[in-house]
């Protein structure tokens, strides 16, 4: 009986080796055979559709020469003028124009900055641009306000926030007056900070200025509509130089009668001298 029933574990486990192994056999012969089918299908596609490979490609290339077809191009194609102010991009938008189709050469960006500083020299920060993926040209930059009104014998003109001194238009007349025996085209950043300074502080100031005297040497006067005269000196400690003249300037007018020639060049020394100008006095 152990012999028999021995036998027989023996006959089941081998019976179940024998049909796991047939099993797996036969998901391998179903895999390859899978496998194979997938890659005569592939197979047989891209032979079906290689007649097709060079239009494609034709089409493909067109596609991409006409996409990038302005890259490297050095024809103008289209323009852009950015100025908010119409007086300008109004007529340089017409110039330009003139331009599409045309080359941008290796002067054309040159040209087109002189022409525009020339034209309207209250223009600063003059930027032209070119895409030679687009061919768009811009042109920018930015107007310059006016900071002082500036009279000499060269007639009226205006001081810039840069500093140039530009004429040929008109801005207003509420501005200071500067003025100065000198042909100046420019002043220097000092005096323009100074200018700037007190056209914000000029409200703190008790007594009517005038106009600012300028002689091109660094040396400023500020005339008072009472014309009194005031040697300003430094442009340096403006807002505390006002306090201090408010001052001195009210005290003096309690015992003198105006004008009077006012020396605040060494403030900064803690001095301001005061005396009574006498008529033609300088």
């Amino acid at each position: 009986d152990l012999r028999l029933e021995t036998c027989n574990e023996t006959a089941f486990r081998f019976c179940i080796i024998y049909l796991m192994a047939k099993k797996y056999r036969v998901k391998l012969r179903f895999k390859r055979k899978k496998e194979i089918y997938k890659k005569t299908f592939f197979i047989l596609l891209a032979l079906a559709l290689l007649p097709f490979l060079p239009y494609v490609c034709s089409r493909s290339y067109a596609y991409l020469k006409n996409f990038y077809s302005g890259f490297g191009s050095r024809n103008i194609n289209s323009i852009r003028v950015d100025f908010s102010e119409k007086f300008i991009s109004q007529p340089l938008t017409e110039l330009l124009r003139r331009k599409i189709g045309t080359e941008f050469g290796g002067k054309t960006g040159k040209e087109i900055e002189d022409y525009v500083n020339s034209r309207w020299p209250y223009v600063s920060g003059v930027k032209v641009e070119f895409s030679g993926f687009t061919g768009a040209l811009t042109v920018s930059g930015r107007f310059e306000k006016a900071i002082a009104l500036y009279l000499s014998d060269e007639g009226k003109k205006y001081i810039l926030e840069s500093g140039k001194a530009v004429g040929g238009i008109n801005m207003g007349e509420n501005f200071l007056v500067v003025r100065s025996q000198a042909r100046l085209s420019s002043f220097p950043p000092g005096f323009v900070a100074f200018i700037n300074e007190f056209n914000g502080l000029k409200s703190r100031f008790n007594f009517g200025v005038s106009e600012i005297i300028y002689d091109g040497e660094g040396d400023t006067y500020l005339l008072l509509e009472d014309r009194s005269r005031i040697m300003w000196g430094s442009f340096r400690f403006t807002r505390e130089k006002i306090g201090k003249l408010n001052e001195i300037l009210g005290d003096a007018l309690k015992k003198l009668q105006p004008p009077f020639r006012v020396d605040a060049r060494y403030f900064e020394e803690g001095k301001v001298l005061v005396s009574v100008l006498e008529d033609g006095a300088g």
